[in-house]
């Protein structure tokens, strides 16, 4: 059984433009090992899917045409003595003490990766829950940014964008234009909070310390 989950990497300058991580669980990984909770460096997921096996999951759900190329990404994840928890939804037979205390940990992702461009033909063609294999899910997170980027193209077709500049570099000396969205229809506002209400943890894991994980 798979658990389908994205992650969105937010650009670091204005000369980039972000990156969508796909991932995914996998239930027919060993039982993970037990997890020393003094360890410092990032150790990788234990039940994460390969790249090469995500794209033989996830691409053909869609008729995207997009070309992913393969990257890791470092996620906060709720962890036990057990290792990171595994959704709800995936069902597997590994035996896991529920005493052990959960916090925060930093995991190592392995995944498939794509420009947000590319990103949106894939999230757009999404299937519904009832036309999916019977051995895959969709996590929160994937379906959460599945309705973000329809919203963000409702915008784009009302043409409620205005054009802006955006600093290049640190010197001030250059800019690129960008286009800035405008949330002002009388619908907008509530539906941009809700979906900020709903935004699942695991849509804020990528933050730089545990506690912006925790918190929107």
């Amino acid at each position: 059984m798979y658990i389908l989950h994205v992650h969105w990497q937010p650009p670091t300058s204005s000369s980039e433009t972000g990156t969508l991580h796909f991932w995914a669980e996998t239930a027919l990984a060993p039982q993970p090992p037990k997890y020393k909770r003094n360890t410092k460096r990032i150790l990788p997921h234990p039940f994460c899917v390969e790249a090469k096996t995500l794209r033989q999951i996830l691409l053909p759900l869609t008729a995207t045409t997009a070309k992913p190329q393969s990257g890791t990404v470092d996620l906060w994840l709720p962890t036990t003595l057990n290792g990171p928890q595994p959704s709800p939804a995936l069902l597997h037979d590994w035996t896991f003490d529920g005493r052990s205390k959960v916090a925060l940990a930093r995991w190592r992702i392995d995944g498939i990766q794509l420009a947000p461009a590319a990103a949106v033909e894939l999230l757009t063609q999404l299937p519904a829950a009832f036309e999916l294999p019977p051995n895959i899910r969709i996590g929160d997170d994937l379906r959460f940014w599945e309705m973000v980027t329809l919203f963000a193209l409702e915008i784009v077709a009302q043409q409620k964008v205005l054009p802006t500049l955006a600093q290049a570099d640190a010197t001030g000396k250059e800019h690129h234009g960008r286009w800035m969205p405008v949330v002002d229809g009388p619908r907008d506002g509530p539906r941009l909070a809700r979906l900020v209400e709903a935004m699942p943890p695991l849509a804020r894991a990528g933050a730089a310390t545990a506690e912006g994980a925790e918190h929107p």
